[in-house]
């Protein structure tokens, strides 16, 4: 049985999205489909669909989850290289919007290394981005944490304040930094 339905999922996958490069994914997803009805042929439901119904339909989940899943790596880690980090809140994007998402994004990484040379305030930025509150993280990041307590905060909010600034700005219409 699995000698004739995995190649026919393959095709399918295959004929249903043949803008997909990478066609072990497809492979991948269509063997994972199998083997998840072999394992637990309970979940399968003849009322319902048919068999191949039921595995294309699997098959095809699985498949837009692992493109999503690669989309994000590679969006962090082109973020990653670029020094910022961005989190999508909302997955249920279509391919316009990623599109428009990664341009974006490279914009404000463009702007923000532009405006933001100094690689400590590049740090600091990062922090208040991941909601950092801890002023010890962020005098580490400046050096300057032998500074007595209230020294230290003091100064992070100095720059805190200065960065809030700059990015006010940049969100005003400072965008594009050529």
């Amino acid at each position: 049985m699995a000698g004739v339905l995995l190649p026919w999922l393959i095709e399918q996958l295959t004929r249903a999205y043949p803008g997909v490069s990478d066609s072990h994914l497809i492979t991948e997803s269509g063997v994972d489909a199998l083997w998840e009805y072999l394992r637990r042929p309970e979940r399968y439901q003849p009322d319902r669909a048919s068999l191949t119904t039921y595995l294309m339909v699997a098959a095809r989940g699985d498949l837009l989850n692992k493109l999503q899943k690669q989309k994000r790596i590679a969006v962090h880690e082109k973020n990653y290289e670029e020094g910022v980090e961005l989190e999508v809140a909302d997955g249920n994007m279509n391919m316009g919007d990623d599109l428009e998402v990664v341009e974006t994004v490279a914009q404000v990484s463009h702007a923000v290394n532009q405006k933001i040379p100094d690689g400590a305030d590049r740090k600091v930025l990062e922090l208040m981005m991941s909601g950092e509150r801890r002023t010890s993280e962020y005098a580490k990041v400046l050096g300057i944490e032998l500074l007595p307590a209230d020294r230290q905060a003091c100064e992070v909010k100095r720059v805190k304040d200065r960065l809030k600034k700059v990015l006010i700005r940049l969100k005003g219409g400072d965008l594009r930094v050529d």
